[in-house]
């Protein structure tokens, strides 16, 4: 049976859908349609599967993994698998622009206490890898899944620490952006999101024999541009990058145990047991079987 838990920190608020205000939203098996155009928002997959469509655009987001959207952007919540679970967070701007003043103009708080701030424009993403803000959202949909908090009684603590927390990836964002040479910001964002669609390329088959010219192709860059770029982005090559997701990928199947040493080494790309074997330890410090489940 479906379930639906949401915290905000007004019980009925007036004249707004529940989307636009500072709301949390836990969902457990429950698939459902919606459309609409949210605030400031985030979401986490916790479980199964969940399909969107965001500005006609298909996506699949997938347990670990975060969508990160601002308040302008037209998103369709599309029916989902039953055994789905997830969190979302809502943000007012009223308090995402409170949250965003603090850092800029600390002195120039005591003489205006609600200074105007710069229209809000979050890097919107599909977050794959594990950051502190999926961490803190995680956190708080264990704590949603146990306790019954009634709608009104979340006091706008949470959504600061949780404001903070998205400041700060946005920032981590931001500075990977810049990091990129090129002359305009515009050209900067488009290359970012190219090399990160050639990453998440690059998570999905880490157990295929990939080269970089594949890899450059899915950016739709030349080897060289999308090597250089990846490397400003990143801080190292990205088949330095391939090799060291497919040694964390080994080591997933190990703990798992559905394959054999022999298989995994197959499937991380190697010949032979001896050499996956001597970069696997040069990776972990262990030996492969050091993590097998007896």
């Amino acid at each position: 049976m479906g379930r639906i838990i949401t915290w905000t920190t007004t019980p009925s608020p007036a004249n707004k859908p529940s989307h636009e205000t500072d709301s949390l939203f836990f969902g457990e098996n429950v698939s459902r349609y919606m459309k609409f155009t949210p605030t400031y928002s985030a979401r986490l997959c916790l479980r199964g599967t969940m399909p969107f469509l965001v500005e006609g655009k298909e996506i699949m987001l997938r347990a670990g993994e975060l969508l990160l959207s601002n308040n302008d952007l037209e998103m369709e919540c599309l029916p989902a698998s039953p055994d789905v679970q997830a969190v979302a967070v809502f943000f007012s701007t009223e308090l995402l622009g409170d949250v965003a003043s603090w850092p800029f103009s600390e002195h120039g708080l005591l003489d205006e206490p609600n200074p105007e701030t710069a229209p809000l424009r979050f890097f919107e993403m599909l977050y794959r890898q594990a950051n502190p803000f999926s961490g803190q959202l995680q956190g708080i949909a264990s704590e949603m899944a146990t306790t019954l908090k009634p709608a009104g009684s979340l006091g706008k603590e949470v959504f600061f620490d949780l404001a903070v927390c998205l400041y700060s990836l946005h920032r981590e964002s931001a500075r990977k952006i810049n990091q990129v040479k090129a002359r305009t910001p515009a050209t900067r964002q488009e290359l970012f999101r190219r090399v990160l669609a050639a990453r998440d390329f690059m998570h999905d088959r880490c157990d295929a024999p990939l080269t970089l010219e594949e890899v450059a192709q899915s950016a739709c860059l030349s080897p060289y541009h999308f090597h250089r770029t990846f490397q400003e982005v990143f801080g190292t090559p990205p088949m330095r990058w391939l090799k060291k997701r497919k040694m964390e990928k080994a080591r997933e199947w190990l703990l798992e145990g559905r394959f054999n040493i022999s298989e995994v080494a197959y499937r991380s790309g190697f010949a032979d047991v001896a050499g996956f074997s001597k970069a696997f330890k040069r990776t972990w410090g262990k030996c492969p079987s050091a993590y097998v489940v007896s």
